[in-house]
């Protein structure tokens, strides 16, 4: 097989047509979907009006009628039926249509003027309509009387005439029950609707209405808008040019077998990559033809001379889940990441425990849940609970029996069902502003303390009402001692333990020799429990002797005991004698589990912090390093084959030197012997890990220094000015006295070995070049770091040499800032405001750099697809640059379609790392973490190409979430490789495979003629405005941009509804694969046409997407269509190629027919 593509894979172009009925329906209600009691002018049923209007929701527990509405209000004399209003202003028109069932129950009498009984008529009328609408009649079902219906108000009809008898109640409610299909046309070309149904008895019989009801109602408008027609426009198809006779160099490939298939032109080194032609796409084993344009991936015409093109086919990538690094949760992790456990920016911090589970909530948290409930036998989770934007914040969690309740440090009680986590009711607790600062509960009350107020409050858990108050001074928390009774156990400001009832003065029982930071009564076994100083925990009897102590040092940092505490801030009794703990500061951040004899039994890990980092151990990958609170370090050990893993060690990291060290950001692992470094790669800085005393003891620093505020890694130091103490030290000894005239630039190396911030270690730099401090540099083998430059510089990287390695071991790098030069031209076009967000060095001493193009557009209101945070670029790339800075590629496109991940687009990118056969690793922030590029720049697929037939559910193998930053991988001694996929409070552990059995073959081809530059005269299309049958503007003009804040175009000529058509020739600047889309506002409609083919429609719900073959300056016929229904145009038309950016079409690139 042989198949020529032109100048790529050709995909096949939709083709239909789609005729606008004259009758349109614009709404449609039956009622089914809407809860029962559910009235009108709420939730679905808004434009449903109330007061004597009133309706309400009906099931009639029938499988024929289902739900309907009644109306609510029933007077003497008559019934009000229900009036809905609609909004036609986007749908013109000169009829409308309206038509529903009318359920009539009981005795209907229809017309009895004569004997001046009740006259039981139905008054339809549309009061917004143009002229107005209004038709009165009656209905009868007593065979006695006669009916106007279908007719108007006389009595000309039979009884039941139109009549179908129904059962519309399952439960018999309703008798005597008929079905009426009432139908309406009438002339109106009003943009409003106000339709009423009134049912009324004869003015003074004093006779009420029987009931009635309607359902399945349906509005539709006789059309009088213009219409789009997609089809193919026979007059505008055009026979491309060969490729041959268009200065396209034909490339033939041989793909042995099907695989993703990428090609691409370099120098004829074949080291520098010029242009992409196939980007990752799936192709069949065979023979191809491309054909090259000549230029590269910007469109510029390429030199005379030899080139050589590389093809790479690939099997792609495979996954295959093995573990959860940073929590394990009971039962494992749940399939979406962030409902697996509590807490990001703060772990788990209480506890309860009762015979229906274990309840645990975070403190504080954003992404992950706020709250769970686990199996008593802590076999699963059984609920979770979000975050109620409350801050992200909870106080306290408590249960008993069927309630648990959560208390929020906004005064906030949210009372839930224990087995479900169903919020039942929610009160405002606090006093004055104040919120309780403890909970506990039993069946009988909810007791509160209130510290400012000197308050304990008992209130009502089935009202939230106060029932009782007591006077303790300055109470913190309260325990209560019995099923049902007030009485409580409570630690006053004095760090006493009283027992308080309603209305009589506190009972003091016992001064304990430490702070009580929390409590917790067991009634069962008469015991209560305290924790004290936050590590240690008593235990009191009945009659609150001491019967047992557990934990009487608090665990240190360094190599990890979990037996020991430290931070703990809750504690509850497990019900036989042992006990629960929360840890959600200190590391390693834990929800703990005591036995009677104080012996560990359970310890559920995490949730770490929002952000977190990671680093492989290079000479064991068994051990990973991160994966912790912000300002910590954790040493893991995983067991890859059993996804079994353990936390060796903790380390402080954060804010070491009062500031001068980052807090938190991405880092290596270096060992020299048996000595383990962490190189931070946002702010160059290296430590040593010290586990014998359980430091991570400072050995070099270069950077600047925050006297306010913070960083995202960085913070502000507690020394004179704000500034860090060492800081301040150094600036005296080398005779700075005022601080505001301190160099920007520092650097620090442990000259002595000690550990400690000498003054004379520090050097300072004046008029040196510093790096962007924001975004994660690298190191190169001697030491050097390479960091990213500033907005908007020509450079991406930023070198800083090594001075020298100083300190006893030679292990302190001495950074120089006055050597800092800029390296590594950027080649990517900026769009006006261009930055680096990261460098990494891989083996072979290339660097890659992401690169983000035109950030903050959507600030500045241009919005041109995508959500967050991909809305607010234009374009992405992957940079690469040998070791001595020459560029070597540039590879990606911004996209903003969630349909296109991992064909070789970007959408946010932040970081880079290598992995096996010299591949480039790029991390997106958001839809596809993980996507793998050639060491030459050629896409070779993403990480979930395909995954492992293991029978988990497919959402460990999708990303989720849209604040996914890190890149971490490793290979293992057995040649497997691992990754670690980036999220919020832990990371997901996969192997990877498919790194090997790649088909690959190059070749040359000739250059023999410049190709022509693109040809950018065009000054827009010829344009027609129509509105209301008449051409009201016309001339030539490029496509409406809709820009938050830019004028309405022609807005002083066009009011309302109005069809725009743009036609004439588009001449692309290069030759690829196109694709064109639109971004609409309500009820917009657009059509598409690229020599005479749609190929973009969003026409009446019917879509169409499809890629064209354009060539590099060739006059492409276009036609665009659009429709705008209020006047106020929301519409961007955007295109896009393998190679550029997705965007608006310059107008230079558009011509008007000729």
């Amino acid at each position: 097989m042989h198949t020529k593509l032109l100048p790529v894979i050709l995909v096949a172009l939709w083709s239909c047509s789609v005729t606008n009925a004259q009758w349109k329906q614009v709404y449609t209600q039956d009622f089914d979907s809407v809860d029962v009691n559910t009235e009108t002018g709420q939730g679905p049923l808004t434009q449903w009006e109330r007061a004597s209007a009133t309706g309400i929701v009906y099931d009639s527990k029938t499988d024929k009628v289902g739900r309907f509405l009644i109306p609510r209000h029933s007077w003497s004399s008559f019934n009000q039926g229900p009036i809905f209003n609609l909004d036609l202003t986007a749908t013109p028109h000169d009829k409308v249509r309206v038509e529903f069932d009318l359920y009539t129950m009981g005795d209907w009498r229809g017309f009895q003027r004569a004997t001046g009984g009740p006259h039981h008529r139905l008054m339809f009328f549309d009061s917004a309509a143009n002229p107005r609408f209004a038709f009165d009649t009656s209905f009868a079902t007593n065979p006695a009387f006669k009916q106007g219906w279908p007719d108007t108000n006389q009595a000309s009809n039979k009884a039941l005439t139109g009549a179908l008898p129904i059962t519309l109640d399952g439960q018999d409610r309703f008798k005597q029950v008929h079905k009426w299909p009432i139908k309406f046309e009438y002339v109106s070309d009003a943009p409003k609707l106000r339709f009423t149904c009134l049912c009324g008895a004869a003015a003074g019989s004093g006779k009420s209405m029987p009931p009635f009801g309607v359902d399945n109602v349906r509005v539709s408008v006789r059309s009088t808008a213009p219409t789009i027609t997609v089809q193919p426009l026979t007059s505008e198809t055009q026979k491309l040019p060969k490729p041959e006779n268009s200065s396209h160099i034909p490339i033939e490939l041989l793909v042995e077998a099907p695989g993703r298939t990428s090609v691409g032109i370099f120098d004829e080194s074949g080291s520098r990559l010029y242009r992409t032609l196939l980007s990752g796409e799936s192709l069949p084993s065979g023979e191809y033809t491309l054909h090259w344009d000549g230029r590269d991936n910007q469109g510029n015409p390429l030199k005379t001379g030899k080139y050589q093109w590389k093809r790479i086919t690939t099997p792609g990538f495979k996954a295959m889940y093995i573990t959860t690094l940073g929590i394990n949760p009971p039962g494992g992790e749940h399939p979406i990441p962030r409902r697996s456990w509590v807490g990001d920016h703060v772990g788990p911090g209480t506890v309860d425990v009762t015979p229906n589970g274990i309840f645990i909530g975070s403190t504080m948290t954003e992404g992950m849940m706020m709250a769970v409930r686990v199996a008593t036998d802590k076999s699963a989770v059984l609920w979770q609970r979000e975050q109620f934007y409350e801050g992200g914040r909870l106080t306290r969690i408590a249960s008993h029996d069927h309630s648990t309740y959560l208390l929020h440090p906004t005064g906030k009680l949210r009372k839930a069902d224990a087995l479900t986590g169903t919020i039942q009711a929610t009160w405002n607790v606090a006093i004055e502003g104040e919120p309780p600062s403890d909970i506990d509960v039993n069946s009988k009350s909810i007791c509160l303390s209130y510290p400012e107020h000197k308050k304990v409050v008992w209130i009502d858990p089935n009202n939230g009402k106060q029932v009782a108050e007591a006077t303790v001074n300055g109470v913190r928390l309260v325990a209560l001692p019995s099923l049902s009774a007030q009485t409580v156990l409570a630690v006053n400001g004095d760090n006493k333990l009283v027992r308080c009832a309603p209305g009589k003065a506190p009972i003091e029982l016992a001064t304990p020799p430490g702070v009580i930071t929390a409590l917790d009564y067991n009634i069962n076994r008469q015991e209560l429990w305290l924790l004290m100083d936050s590590h240690k925990v008593v235990l009191l009897g009945d009659k609150l002797h001491v019967k047992n102590t557990f934990g009487k040092k608090p665990r240190p940092l360094g190599i990890y005991d979990g037996s020991l505490l430290a931070g703990a801030s809750d504690i509850a009794a497990d019900r036989q004698g042992g006990f629960w703990i929360t840890e959600p500061f200190n590391p390693p951040r834990r929800v703990a589990h005591f036995d009677s004899h104080g012996k560990l039994q359970t310890e559920w890990f995490g949730g770490m912090s929002f952000y977190i980092s990671a680093a492989f151990d290079p000479e064991d990958p068994s051990i990973v390093y991160g994966v912790a609170s912000e300002g910590y370090l954790h040493k893991y050990r995983i067991d890859f084959t059993t996804g079994k893993w353990t936390i060796e060690a903790c380390y402080h990291m954060g804010r070491i030197g009062d500031g001068l060290y980052p807090n938190s950001g991405g880092f290596r692992v270096v060992r020299h012997g048996d000595d383990t470094y962490i190189y931070n790669r946002i702010v160059p800085a290296v430590l040593r890990l010290d586990p014998g005393t359980g430091a991570a003891v400072p050995v070099a620093v270069a950077g600047r220094v925050l006297n306010s505020g913070r960083t995202f890694v960085q913070f502000a130091g507690s020394g004179e000015g704000g500034y860090p103490k060492p800081w301040v030290k150094a600036a005296r000894h080398h005779g700075f006295q005022d601080l505001a005239t301190v160099p920007g630039l520092y650097s620090w190396a442990d000259t002595n070995g000690d550990g400690k911030f000498d003054p004379s270690e520090f050097k300072f730099y004046d008029k040196a070049r510093g790096v962007s401090f924001h975004n994660p540099g690298d190191f190169l083998q001697n030491g050097d770091y390479v960091g990213t430059t500033n907005v908007n510089e020509p450079q991406a990287i930023v070198h800083v040499p090594v001075g020298q390695m100083e300190g006893p071991n030679n292990d302190a790098p001495r950074w120089d800032w006055s050597k800092a030069t800029l390296r590594g031209d950027i080649s990517a076009n900026a769009y006006g405001y261009g930055s680096p967000r990261g460098v990494s060095v891989s083996p072979s001493g290339n660097m890659h750099v992401t690169y983000q193009a035109g950030i903050m557009i959507h600030a500045h209101g241009q919005y041109e697809g995508g959500g967050w945070p991909e809305k607010a670029v234009r374009g992405s790339r992957l940079l690469s640059f040998d070791k001595n800075y020459r560029p070597l590629f540039v590879s990606g496109r911004q996209s903003k379609d969630p349909t296109e991940v991992n064909t070789g687009v970007l959408y946010y990118p932040m970081q880079t790392t290598f992995g096996r056969n010299r591949t480039i690793v790029v991390n997106d922030q958001t839809k596809q973490p993980a996507q793998i590029w050639s060491h030459d720049g050629l896409y070779l697929g993403s990480v979930f190409d395909q995954r492992a037939d293991d029978g988990l559910d497919d959402r460990f193998y999708q990303v989720h979430g849209d604040d996914n930053q890190g890149v971490t991988i490793t290979q293992t001694a057995d040649g497997k490789t691992y990754w670690l996929m980036p999220y919020q409070a832990h990371n997901r552990l996969y192997e990877i495979s498919g790194w090997d059995n790649w088909q690959r073959d190059s070749g040359h081809v000739q250059l023999r003629s410049e190709s022509k530059p693109p040809i950018a005269e065009g000054k827009g299309l010829s344009v027609t405005y129509v509105q209301g049958g008449k051409t009201i503007i016309s001339g030539q003009e490029d496509l409406i941009y809709y820009g938050k804040f830019s004028p309405e175009r022609h807005g002083e000529k066009l009011k309302g509804f109005y069809k725009a058509t743009w036609s004439g020739y588009i001449t692309p600047p290069l030759s690829d694969a196109y694709k064109f889309t639109t971004i609409l506002g309500a009820n917009e409609q657009i059509a598409i046409w690229i020599d005479g083919k749609p190929v973009h429609t969003r026409v009446e719900g019917e879509n169409i997407d499809a890629s064209v073959e354009l060539l590099a300056n060739h006059r492409h016929r276009i036609r665009v269509e659009y429709i705008n229904p209020d006047g106020r145009a929301e519409l961007n038309v955007l295109w896009s190629s393998r190679v550029l950016d997705i965007g608006p079409i310059p107008v230079t690139y558009l011509h008007p027919d000729e």
